[in-house]
């Protein structure tokens, strides 16, 4: 048995997948993801008899009580079943820390191809690229379009006070693990507090929403296959995802802000093009999306400052942790950028 079997203490997954599928599982397997897929909770991929399904768990050291949690991702799912959303569908999930040692959830495999650093050839041409973009936007305009109540996530999140609470919010977290001095970071939250703009109408916030999650069909016509990662779901406001979406977002040439980022290869659509595209086909205003471009950014860089420190500390073995030493300042500056903040 691997180390990476052990550690998830195979036989114990065995009996309880077995239960949860009602097959036979004495040739499964287990290959750790996460050196390539995702920078927060571990993945895993499950394999047995040609079938194949993926194990999502959270890491030995997390940055806050509240992240990687699976439970919650694993409600956000199940109420995604009944939409057009798409997204990895449930398995089940488990608050059994006896069977591998943490809470974790099973999903099926998606079959498509993750656009993390390069696309593929039959992806590639310049109409194709395009589409690429509106595909991803088009799949935050699926989600602005549920019935967040009706899909039975009353009480999910707390929409009231949303933008309020943000940049205490990550601040606070950020003071938990801060070990060093981020140039912009603090006049960027002084400007977001007093920029702050009136509330909008609720919906299902993604909260990470970009290329790294989601996942395309591996053939033409352009398709968004799922929407992965939704650990940091809940219900606010739903333009802090454009927002996000939007400010990450690079020309052609421009030195991409997210590592792997492929937004600024030739042919791919504008950030104008995608927030244009939402607010005719959801109704919403942009009118202050550049505060929520700059909300996006500097939430990320509080958040996988968190990362940066596990890699340091030596509890995080992800190398791409290690390129967030420079990724974390970068995203300050264009969201100082951004708003004139500097």
């Amino acid at each position: 048995m691997s180390e990476v079997s052990s550690r998830l203490a195979l036989a114990k997954l065995r009996a309880w997948l077995s239960q949860c599928l009602s097959d036979d599982l004495t040739e499964l397997t287990v290959r750790r993801m996460t050196e390539t897929h995702g920078t927060s909770n571990e993945m895993y991929e499950l394999s047995n008899r040609g079938e194949r399904w993926v194990l999502r768990r959270p890491p030995a050291v997390g940055n806050a009580p509240s992240a990687h949690a699976v439970l919650r991702e694993s409600r956000m799912l199940g109420a995604l079943e009944a939409t057009t959303v798409p997204h990895p569908r449930l398995i089940a999930a488990c608050d059994d820390t006896s069977v591998i040692g943490s809470p974790f959830l099973v999903m099926h495999w998606v079959d498509g191809v993750s656009l993390r650093d390069r696309v593929p050839d039959e992806l590639s041409d310049d109409v194709a690229r395009y589409d690429l973009g509106l595909a991803l936007v088009d799949g935050l305009i699926e989600l602005e379009r549920v019935d967040w109540r009706a899909a039975g996530l009353e009480g999910f999140g707390h929409p009231d006070g949303f933008l309020e609470r943000q940049v205490p919010r990550w601040l606070s977290q950020l003071a938990t693990y801060r070990s060093r001095d981020i140039p912009g970071l603090d006049k960027v939250a002084a400007w977001l507090e007093s920029h702050r703009p009136p509330a909008t109408a609720p919906a299902i916030l993604h909260g990470d929403y970009g290329f790294f999650n989601a996942m395309f069909a591996r053939a033409l016509p352009v398709q968004l296959a799922a929407i992965v990662d939704w650990e940091s779901a809940t219900i606010g406001d739903p333009l802090l995802d454009l927002g996000f979406l939007t400010g990450a977002w690079t020309a052609v040439g421009e030195e991409p802000v997210i590592p792997g980022d492929i937004t600024n290869l030739p042919g791919m659509a504008t950030s104008g093009d995608l927030a244009t595209r939402y607010a005719r086909l959801t109704g919403r205003s942009i009118e202050h999306l550049t505060y929520y471009q700059t909300l996006g950014l500097f939430k990320l860089a509080c958040i996988i400052e968190g990362a940066y420190f596990r890699y340091r500390s030596g509890t995080s073995d992800n190398p791409l942790h290690a390129e967030f030493e420079t990724v974390v300042p970068a995203l300050v500056r264009r969201a100082a950028s951004l708003a004139g903040a500097t």
